[in-house]
């Protein structure tokens, strides 16, 4: 008796599909990961301020003071996102984007949904 490719019953499909579109409500720039949520960053090194600033091409924009020397934007993005998400630093890595201005931030035990929540909070404040 051959076996031929395992096919998933039609009522699994759809359930799959509608876990996606519940999901697509969060903005593109986040993603979830098997350890928490991806952070998908447009960053900007030296800038007048550092700050969260809005989306940027289905990026997070962030603006930083730091030169984009030997490394110094990017632990100044990472010190950013901790200080805005009220976290350690060690419990987020930079994934992707070292000498990119585009940049994958991973963050370690947070949900997309605790994220989205955190970052909305902060751009409702802005003036």
């Amino acid at each position: 008796m051959s076996k031929g490719p395992v096919r998933k019953p039609a009522s699994a499909h759809h359930t799959e599909q509608a876990n996606e579109t519940v999901s697509s409500s969060a903005p593109r720039y986040l993603q979830a990961h098997e350890h928490g949520c991806v952070v998908t960053v447009w960053l900007q090194p030296s800038a007048p301020r550092d700050a969260v600033v809005g989306e940027h091409c289905a990026a997070l924009r962030i603006t930083v003071r730091a030169y984009p020397q030997r490394g110094q934007a990017n632990d100044a993005l990472i010190r950013l996102l901790a200080q805005t998400l009220q976290l350690p630093r060690h419990r987020l890595e930079l994934l992707r984007g070292h000498t990119s201005r585009r940049k994958q931030v991973l963050i370690n035990g947070l949900s997309v949904q605790e994220v989205q929540t955190q970052l909305a909070s902060l751009m409702s404040q802005k003036p």
